[in-house]
């Protein structure tokens, strides 16, 4: 590895603990706390950031001499690794990205201690990604069947917003259940967002915000992705029947008390990521922080983007990008699994924008989950850099990708990104440095 490869790694990595620190609960929630109830203040939440923001709210209301209770719901192994755990506040391990048994457990704990709300209580409820698989309480099938049925959406290729379109509608918990469940509190739902567009309809898939959807819509994406899943096919087709309620309404009236508020998001993250490249003294470009859809197109297209800025001194849009510059985006992106590989939605985009570039093009990249997990590998992400396949022969590396195993074209190429949970999630980064062409040798 080249002595300018190390120093661009260092700048990235950098510039990925910013975005991290940025989102910190314990730093976006210190002026969002709502104003002490008459009552409790009841702390339910669910998400990678579930133990951050739960001591965090635990010393927040202790300070002012409020009585905190309640429960989380967070990944298996968050209460090991975290320093900052809550003392009053239960913490549940729960499976992530398909429910497990303490997902349910999770699941009908808080419903349960939501139920005991009374009006002069305050019910916080801690929202981060994540959320969605952590907390479940099945509804019209069996926490079996939505495990598969969440694997099969998963290697689909469904889009957040498409899995939890059906979720919404076979879970107790979600489209605003879990609010409706505490009336007549007032609840306050406090969210770290990490999905494209803030919705906070398709964050953890709204455990406050009420459905406005159909049941035929989410028989439409089974459809699209050819899910079988029969038993959340009855399900659904009961309730668009008329034989089985559904999530409540934006406007029902159980809702009328819930206010819900983004407190950080991607946008959060990229903001300092830039101030860490600017700092360096290299000018940044913002492509977008909504990237969505195939990552391995993803990746293409970002690899067109460096090219072009090489080539022409300009964008692919025509505005005038000369190097050296750091083209930034944000987003999720999605994998269509086709192998039995390791990789991760980061690294799927990161070999697939070194396989798109001109050979030997002088770029570094990094393509990271600000979660700290991407995929099944226990990697974050992978760095991309001008000597990659010099370090992996390029058709080996076209193997693994086409068998998803991005985690060890990157693994042989010592390329892994790995930095364990960061007890925060506000979605990808992806940092391309383009260089001149005699920068980085």
């Amino acid at each position: 590895m080249t002595s300018s490869t190390r120093s661009a790694r260092a700048v990235l990595g950098a510039a990925f603990d910013a975005a991290v620190r940025a989102a910190d609960p314990a730093r976006v929630l210190v002026d969002a706390w709502p104003d002490p109830p008459r009552g409790q203040v009841l702390v339910l939440g669910m998400g990678k950031a579930a133990v951050k923001m739960a001591a965090a709210a635990e010393a927040h209301y202790r300070a002012v001499g409020v009585r905190v209770r309640g429960a989380v719901s967070a990944p298996h192994g968050s209460v090991e690794r975290s320093d900052t755990a809550p003392t009053t506040i239960e913490v549940l391990a729960a499976g992530h990205p398909v429910p497990d048994a303490g997902s349910e457990v999770a699941g009908r704990r808080l419903l349960q201690l939501a139920a005991h709300a009374v009006a002069d209580d305050l019910v916080l409820v801690l929202v981060s990604g994540g959320g969605s698989a952590l907390a479940t309480v099945p509804d019209g099938v069996t926490r079996e069947q939505l495990a598969g049925l969440s694997r099969e959406l998963l290697a689909s290729g469904a889009d957040i917003r498409e899995m939890n379109v059906v979720r919404r509608r076979l879970d107790a918990i979600k489209g605003g259940r879990l609010a409706a469940a505490a009336h007549p509190a007032q609840v306050a739902a406090l969210i770290v967002s990490d999905v494209v567009g803030d919705d906070p309809l398709d964050i953890a898939s709204g455990p406050t915000v009420g459905d406005p959807g159909e049941a035929r819509a989410a028989l439409d994406v089974l459809d699209r992705y050819g899910v079988a899943a029969p038993a959340a096919r009855d399900a659904l087709r009961a309730e668009a029947e008329g034989r089985r309620d559904g999530p409540p309404r934006p406007d029902d009236p159980r809702l009328a008390r819930c206010r819900t508020t983004i407190v950080a998001s991607g946008s959060t993250g990229l903001a300092a990521a830039r101030e860490v490249f600017e700092a360096a003294g290299v000018p940044t470009r913002l492509l977008s922080a909504e990237v969505v859809g195939d990552a391995r197109e993803a990746g293409r297209r970002h690899a067109r983007e460096a090219a072009s800025v090489l080539e022409h001194g300009r964008l692919l849009d025509g505005s005038s990008c000369r190097p050296p510059v750091v083209l930034l985006s944000g987003g999720e992106t999605t994998v269509h699994v086709r192998g039995e590989g390791r990789g991760g939605r980061n690294s799927t985009f990161a070999l697939a924008l070194a396989l798109a570039l001109p050979s030997g093009a002088p770029v570094h990249a990094l393509a990271a989950d600000s979660d700290g997990i991407d995929g099944v590998g226990g990697h974050a992400g992978a760095f991309v850099d001008p000597g990659l396949f010099e370090r992996i022969p390029r058709e080996e590396a076209r193997a693994l990708d086409a068998s998803d195993d991005s985690y060890a074209a990157f693994e042989r190429a010592g390329g892994l990104f790995t930095t364990g949970p960061t007890g925060t999630n506000v979605n990808d980064l992806r940092f391309v440095w383009v260089h001149a062409w005699n920068e980085t040798r």
